[in-house]
């Protein structure tokens, strides 16, 4: 039964069907990622706006690098509300598949950046940021987690396999309060 439901999801899903085409991404084109990870982002309002290698250690841009830092904002007028409710949605896009798809990849973050016409800073503060290990990847089954659950996990967790940051904002977000979500 659960290989068959991984058939399905694999055909039904573009990201979980890709086939690793090599050990890292692609340094020098951020947009040959958005084409593997935008057709899943649209329907939450998202779009990815940077990709890049970064070295583990210095968290600098390094295209040797083995962390993948990703960026995803709205497309259009944004909620705190509705980036609580995508967080764990974003997460479940990217996660495991980034590193199924690139086997290099030591770690990554995502970030959620508010939309460019509140801050248009070229590199806005993010709204929130999951930062996660291959071995921390492997402790959550993203596709049924929530933030509340991310974040507990994230408390009991080496930081370098899993953090989480949420801006004030999404924390003092009504529905959060005992949402579960």
């Amino acid at each position: 039964m659960a290989a068959a439901v991984i058939g399905v999801l694999a055909v039904a899903s573009p990201v979980l069907a890709a086939r690793p085409s090599s050990k890292l991404p692609p340094a020098d084109s951020p947009a040959v990622v958005a084409r593997i990870f935008d057709p899943a982002l649209a329907p939450l309002g998202l779009h990815l706006t940077r990709a890049m290698l970064e070295s583990r250690r210095t968290y600098e841009v390094n295209p040797n690098g083995t962390h993948l830092a990703l960026y995803v904002a709205p497309t259009g007028a944004y909620t705190a509300a509705q980036f609580r409710r995508n967080f764990n949605r974003v997460a479940a896009i990217f996660l495991p598949a980034v590193f199924r798809r690139w086997p290099g990849l030591a770690s990554f973050d995502v970030c959620q950046e508010p939309l460019a016409s509140v801050d248009s800073r070229p590199e806005a503060p993010p709204v929130t940021q999951l930062t996660v290990s291959r071995r921390g990847a492997a402790q959550i089954r993203w596709s049924h987690s929530s933030l509340q659950q991310i974040q507990a996990a994230a408390r009991h967790s080496n930081r370098r396999d899993l953090s989480v940051y949420v801006d004030d904002p999404v924390l003092r977000e009504a529905a959060y309060q005992g949402s579960g979500t």
